[in-house]
């Protein structure tokens, strides 16, 4: 079967999209596909660097096109930005072979509409998989306002294209019943979550203590968020408690938090936040405005390094706010399950990180906390300071359900098995 993968991003860049659908491309290869990719040439964090156009790779051909590089700092440069790259992959499908089958991610946002567009003109199916939910995500960030012109366009140029979907991946059960909820046969859609990156992000102990060294960590108990720090990912409350728990005149303020220990306790508490995004420069300026010198900012790691980096920590923030639940998902959880790492999630109690808490069990070391309550937040991080709880081994067994080479292969079956039974459904009406 021909199968063709369309996504801004792909292998080497360090977005976590890209480094999915790089493992879902060789999945299908390794099972004998003819795997082609269309991505951009850009790197997610530094636009300036430039990968080669054209390049096969562990047998997937990576066709990389040209957008321009306006950057994130406003919505019409972002909008620009899209725009050329759907220009540029519009150019580059007319010189593709026809394929069989086309697998839509979500970069640019309604991807999927210019699959469907491209599948009907091929006679291919199509199999969206989204990654997030847009135009809803973009009307609960307030970037684009529920009910207007553009939105209603937008909505419908989605609905249309999965309609017209073989399959649909969510990934999990909020995403699809968003979908479904859209009027989308339910039949059609499968969820499955993002897998962890377990072949790359490994435990990797000297280089977690060499991170703690190399940006003086070696007797703090470091709190972490690491990944994408967007408008999705509220963390407010996470730099609240870093306010609560920080030093200097109004740094002992734990009598707001009914906290009775020792002042003592808070005083090397770290706050590292890891990777990029509009959120993570907000954050930056909030940290030099204030000074506050508990918290660190740090750019992306390496994927080779994050094992190590993540190793470094002593307890995780995962971020999901009430009003992106089903819109987007919390992907960084399952290199955390699967390093056997403690994690403390930040959101509503009806969300997928609820379902994980869940599943864990009480006794993990994982919880789950309101979106705005940093004083229960603060006084978690100080009680785990003082008796830190963890069960690696319990943590790793459920992660092993959330491996690559448990996922990617499920995955590639549901594309595949949609894609003949399409065909065969074809043939029949053909008949």
């Amino acid at each position: 079967m021909k199968i063709l993968l369309l996504n801004a991003h792909y292998w080497p860049d360090t977005a976590s999209t890209g480094q999915h659908l790089t493992n879902l491309a060789e999945e299908l290869t390794r099972q004998g596909h003819e795997v082609r990719v269309i991505c951009g040439r850009r790197k997610y964090d530094e636009p300036s660097v430039l990968f080669p156009k054209r390049e096969v790779r562990n047998g997937v051909h990576i066709t990389r096109i040209w957008n321009s590089s306006f950057g994130k700092g406003a919505k019409w440069k972002r909008a620009v930005d899209f725009a050329t790259w759907l220009a540029s992959a519009e150019l580059a499908l007319l010189q593709e072979p026809k394929p069989d089958v086309v697998v839509t991610l979500t970069t640019p946002p309604l991807l999927s509409v210019l699959g469907a567009r491209y599948a009907r003109k091929v006679g291919a199916r199509l199999v969206p998989w989204m990654m997030d939910l847009n135009p809803d995500e973009a009307v609960a960030a307030g970037w684009l306002r529920q009910g207007s012109m553009m939105e209603r366009f937008l909505r419908s140029s989605l609905e249309n294209s999965l309609r017209q979907s073989a399959a649909i991946i969510a990934l999990d059960r909020f995403m699809a019943d968003r979908i479904a909820a859209k009027g989308i046969d339910r039949r059609k859609i499968h969820v499955v979550a993002p897998w962890a990156h377990d072949k790359e992000v490994r435990p990797d102990t000297e280089g977690s203590k060499e991170f703690r060294k190399r940006h003086g960590l070696e007797d703090s108990f470091v709190v972490m968020y690491s990944g994408n720090h967007s408008p999705c990912h509220s963390l407010d409350s996470v730099i609240e408690a870093a306010r609560k728990l920080g030093a200097g005149s109004e740094g002992d303020r734990r009598w707001e938090i009914g906290d009775r220990g020792s002042k003592k306790d808070g005083a090397n508490i770290k706050f590292l936040f890891v990777g990029g995004g509009t959120g993570w420069e907000e954050i930056k300026r909030i940290k030099e405005r204030e000074n506050l010198t508990n918290v660190i900012c740090l750019p992306y790691q390496p994927l080779e390094k994050v094992g190590a980096s993540l190793g470094a920590a002593d307890l995780h923030v995962v971020a999901m706010g009430e009003a992106f639940v089903g819109l987007v998902h919390p992907c960084k959880v399952y290199n955390l399950l699967s390093l056997g790492l403690p994690w403390v999630g930040i959101g509503p109690k009806d969300c997928h990180l609820a379902d994980l808490v869940g599943e864990l069990g009480r006794d993990s070391g994982c919880e789950l906390l309101g979106g705005s309550d940093s004083a229960a937040l603060a006084k978690l991080i100080l009680e785990r300071q003082r008796s830190p709880k963890v069960s690696g081994e319990k943590l790793r067994a459920v992660g092993r359900n959330y491996q690559e080479s448990v996922l990617a292969p499920k995955l590639a079956k549901i594309i595949v098995e949609a894609a003949k039974a399409a065909e065969k459904e074809i043939g029949v009406r053909r008949w």
